[in-house]
Formats: structure tokens, sequence, C-alpha cells
């Protein structure tokens, strides 16, 4: 059975523009942690109690609630403090969590490598070093929940010192894993194979995107990357070799997930994850076409595509889910930098192959002529050949390819090759 929560969601007169996006993301982080929101509770203040955050009649108001309706947790948008968890479950007599600490807890089920994994315990770890006079009351308590999940009971029983050894231990890990995902990007440059990522808010759709490709692709290395409906679900960023139509290599890159107001803790793991962006020929900045959030979204990712510094990589904006819109003739509206697309069509799907096709093989395929033994080095050489591309001749053989600029700098200097 799901942990009923409380959701306590409190702003000023500044958040009146995006009042209703934020709400709703809020209790879709909440429902993404596998809670039940059973009550939402709303208060406008001209500013926050610093001992509460809400104001003392709003306290008594959520602490009636939780008994009425058997809440376990109350959780509240605004980032709190250590003494106002504290003051607050002292008044309610139940969990106290806020939006970094949901956040937090779905990246601690959601971490599947050993470098997402580091990261989120660092992140939970900072998070929780100034809060543990308030949060000590009930993370100290057996079972499980939204909000105790990670570092779990070892940091109840330790002192300030030992967590902070335990970080410095952390950071250390990290840069032995950063390494790695450095010599692994190196590896990925030589085979000088195009890089297409795919970039956007939290559950967009780039992993079902990148699914669709892989199925209709000519050849395709890797298995699909999990893409259910539901915020986070895309961690770890995924490299997979497909084959465009008509032969064209290339490597999709899934990347995490974007939100706003992103948490402190999280932003250096955030930033050092999508570091691999730098590898990318072409960045597709993948939006919901259904959502209310739009201005939210590009905010959110633009900000985090400076700080990652791919500003002069070439961006494409990708509207996914023209489906559950009213446009009915969107598929005439593509241009050079955006595409429409719902990834439930396959027509849609095959569209945008061929714009990334178009995208990142701009001056189309080439035709060599070379011996048969030759040939033979070139298919070593090439991710893969279709059957059509290649013309037997009594000489030679004529293959069509597509290839890099600097891929075919390096074939032409192996292998000899007459270009037709």
């Amino acid at each position: 059975m799901k942990e009923k929560v409380i959701a306590v969601f409190v702003y000023t007169r500044d958040d009146d523009r995006t009042l209703d996006e934020q709400q709703q993301e809020f209790l879709l982080l909440i429902e993404a942690a596998d809670a039940d929101v059973v009550a939402v509770v709303t208060q406008k203040v001209d500013k926050y109690n610093p001992a509460t955050l809400i104001g003392s009649g709003k306290v008594v108001e959520v602490a009636d609630l939780v008994k009425n309706l058997e809440a376990e947790t109350v959780c509240f948008n605004h980032q709190l403090t250590g003494s106002q968890i504290k003051n607050l479950e002292d008044a309610m007599d139940c969990k106290i969590i806020d939006r970094t600490h949901v956040i937090l807890d779905i990246f601690a089920k959601r971490a599947s490598d050993k470098e997402g994994k580091l990261q989120v315990k660092l992140a939970q770890l900072s998070y929780r070093l100034p809060r543990l006079q308030g949060h000590r009351s009930y993370l100290s308590r057996l079972g499980g929940g939204i909000g105790t999940r990670g570092p779990g009971e070892q940091q109840l029983e330790t002192d300030r010192r030992h967590i902070e050894r335990e970080m410095a231990s952390i950071k250390s890990q990290l840069e032995q894993e950063a390494h790695t995902r450095s010599m692994k990007a190196k590896r990925r440059s030589r085979n000088l194979i195009p890089i297409v990522a795919f970039v956007g808010y939290t559950n967009v759709g780039k992993s079902t995107i990148l699914n669709q490709v892989l199925q209709k692709s000519f050849s395709a290395l890797g298995k699909e990357v999990s893409a259910k409906n539901r915020l986070f679900e895309t961690l770890t960023p995924a490299h997979r070799m497909v084959v465009l139509p008509g032969g064209a290599p290339c490597i999709l890159m899934d990347t995490v997930g974007f939100v706003s107001n992103l948490p402190t803790e999280l932003v250096a793991a955030f930033e050092s994850t999508l570091e691999v962006l730098q590898e990318a020929d072409v960045i597709y900045h993948i939006m919901d076409a259904s959502s209310p959030m739009q201005e939210i979204q590009v905010e959110t990712t633009n900000a985090l595509l400076k700080n990652v510094g791919v500003e002069q990589t070439l961006k494409i904006v990708l509207w996914n889910k023209m489906d559950q819109t009213k446009e009915v003739a969107y598929e005439n509206f593509g241009r050079k930098d955006r595409i429409y697309i719902s990834a439930k069509k396959d027509e849609d799907i095959l569209r945008l192959m061929e714009h990334m096709k178009q995208t990142i093989y701009p001056q189309g395929p080439v035709t060599w002529a070379v011996s048969y033994h030759d040939f033979e080095e070139l298919k070593k050489e090439l991710a893969t050949i279709p059957p059509e591309d290649i013309q037997y001749e009594a000489d030679c053989v004529q293959v069509t390819f597509y290839a890099s600029e600097a891929l075919l700098g390096r074939l032409g200097k192996r292998i000899a090759h007459e270009a037709i």
C-alpha cells in the first residue's frame, strides 16, 4: 500500500505567474516517489514563517488533516531548514519532508550505475548534514517510505564528522568514475561516428523516441532503454548505435530529464552527468507539446545546457506528443531548426530519422570504387552498408555509404579508391 501524503504548497505573490504549473509538477514528483497524495493544502504568504514556513493557523489545519486522514507524511513544495522540520514534526506528529527530499528519494530509487548511486548518496548526505536535528526523529524508525531511501540508518547513527568523512570518500570515488567516463568518451570519438543527443524536461518522451528509432533502424546495437511514463525514468546517459535510412550511422544519446528549481545538492550531479553532451554533434531539445509547463521547461533546459557549455552545438527543437494537441497538419510545419512529431506514429519517427540523417550528413552519401581486397577492409571500418548500396563490377566494387568528413579523411589515407 502506498504511503499517504499531504501535499502543502506555499507560495508568494512572485510565484503567481506559473502557480498552476508548479503545483502540478510538485504533485507529479510525489507520485513519482510512489506515494499517494490524499490532500492538497495551499497557502499564499507575504513572507515565509521562519519557524514553520506556513502560518500557525495553517499548521493546526494540516495537523488536523494528518489525524483525520491518517496520513503518514506531510510534504512541502518549499525547501525546509532543520529547525522548521523539527517544529513541524512536533506540531503534526508525523514525518515532514520537502520537495528536495522527494527528488533525492526518486533519484535514490532509480539510480542504477555506480556513478549515479554515488552522486545521489553524496547529494543526500549534503542535504541531511545541516538537518540532522530535524530528520533524526523519523529517520531512526524502522521501515521504508518516501524520503527514507538511500544511505539509510547508517547515517542516523553517525555524527557530523563521520558524514563529512564519508562525503570526502565519495568525492574521491566520483573522481575515478569521471576519469572512466572520460576514457569511454575518447573511445567513442575515435569511431568518428556522429552523435545525436536527446535532451529536455523529464517525461517529455526522450527515451520513447530513442526506442522507436532503434526499432526502425536498418541496424541497431544495444537494447532499448527504459521508457515508463513517469518523472526521472532515465538517470544515466545511454548510448545506442543505429543506422538511419540509406545506411547513415549515428550514435543516439539519451540523457537525464531536467526539472525546475533543481536542488542545489543535485546540481553538480546533473552537470557532471550532462558533460557527455559536449561529445554531441547535434542536440535535439525535446518539448512536450501538450504540457502547460512549456515556459518552465524551456527556461530550465536552456539554463542547464548553458552551464554544461554546449552553446555552440547545433540545437533543434523537437515538439513531441503532437497527437495530444488540437493541431492536425503538424507534419507540414517542420523547419530546419525544429520538427513536430508524435512518438506513437511510425510515419513521424521515420520522418525524424530522415531529418537526423540530413542534419548530420548534409553532404549526403559518397560513392567509391575500390578493389575487392580493399572492399573487405572498408566493410570492417564502416558500421554497416545496406546491400542495395553495393554494386559488384568485374574489376572493382562500387560502394555508396555515409561517413563524416573526419572518417572520410581517415579512410582515404588507408584505402585506395576512386570517387564516383
